[in-house]
């Protein structure tokens, strides 16, 4: 009997010893939280912007004794549009895939009616303004960018050159064979292409560290390097006039001008997405900013926020 007495003292305490660890892993704090950030701001031609918000929704729970834990509840993407003050703002459609932040070289760009997105992990997306037609047309590619007329994409693949997708017979071509040819930009006019080419038999040590913008001519495929500070540049925007470019110094921490007719360079300036009519950039780093070419008179124009439920 005492036998068995002991036994069911045993599981007693073990049934005791149970309900204290569970009691311990409950929450005895709970917040909800949910909030936006916004990215890869780009013009309209009629100046309007469209942008990438991801909204978050999570719950933080307190463990005692081990801790916090945190749970998803919504991690959204959409395309967004908004006038360039940045007054009604609104979602175009939500992507059915997670956005990569950290994707190679993520980029939007957009005409009057079509707009298109890449960012090397998800390939490249093209979408009607209104949000209808959303589709994958490329698997792999980055930094893709419209022609004025909004039915070709120029894009980056990654180490077989620069390609244009046909959006109207879907054709795929190779128009700069050069594996180190990156980040091409469509000009205004439509004549044009500039992008960066790194060179990696000058590199010391990382190749991103000589890299020289260049401009490849459509109508006769000749080839121009127009600047070639052997340093770290990138990400090149037309401006309205599709006669000045704008880079990335990233060496140096400045955006740098460079004239195509003069070949006149001109350093410290703000670097973005070139506005259609004026010379102004906009920018996004979670929150999206517009800006004159020499960073002054900055607005902000989508802040990100978090809020407590």
């Amino acid at each position: 009997m005492k036998r068995w007495n002991y036994v069911y003292r045993f599981k007693y305490f073990i049934l005791v010893i149970m309900g204290i660890f569970n009691w311990c892993r409950c929450a005895v704090e709970r917040h909800t939280y949910h909030g936006s950030a916004y990215y890869h701001p780009n013009w309209f031609p009629d100046g309007k912007i469209v942008y990438l918000e991801n909204y978050d929704r999570w719950r933080e729970e307190r463990l005692f004794p081990f801790g916090d834990r945190y749970i998803t509840l919504a991690d959204v993407w959409y395309v967004c549009e908004m006038d360039s003050d940045g007054s009604e703002q609104r979602r175009i459609v939500e992507l059915p895939f997670e956005w990569d932040l950290g994707g190679s070289h993520p980029c939007v760009s957009a005409t009057n009616d079509k707009i298109v997105l890449g960012n090397g992990s998800d390939g490249i997306w093209v979408l009607n303004r209104d949000g209808s037609g959303l589709k994958k047309i490329v698997v792999e590619g980055c930094y893709p960018d419209l022609n004025p007329e909004g039915t070709k994409v120029v894009y980056e693949k990654p180490k077989k050159g620069i390609w244009i997708y046909d959006l109207i017979t879907g054709k795929d071509t190779c128009i700069i064979s050069d594996t180190l040819a990156m980040m091409p930009a469509w000009s205004p006019d439509g004549e044009k292409i500039a992008y960066v080419r790194k060179d990696t038999s000058q590199a010391q040590g990382y190749p991103w560290y000589n890299t020289a913008l260049r401009v490849f001519f459509l109508f006769t495929n000749n080839i121009q390097e127009i600047y070639n500070p052997k340093q770290f540049i990138e990400s090149p925007h037309w401006a309205y006039d599709s006669q000045r470019i704008l880079v990335y110094n990233n060496s140096q921490g400045t955006g740098v001008i460079i004239n195509l007719a003069t070949q006149e360079v001109q350093e410290g300036f703000m670097t973005g997405n070139w506005a259609p009519h004026q010379d102004m950039v906009i920018y996004g780093d979670g929150s999206i900013w517009i800006s004159d070419l020499k960073g002054e008179n900055i607005k902000c124009l989508a802040k990100a926020y978090t809020k407590e439920e």
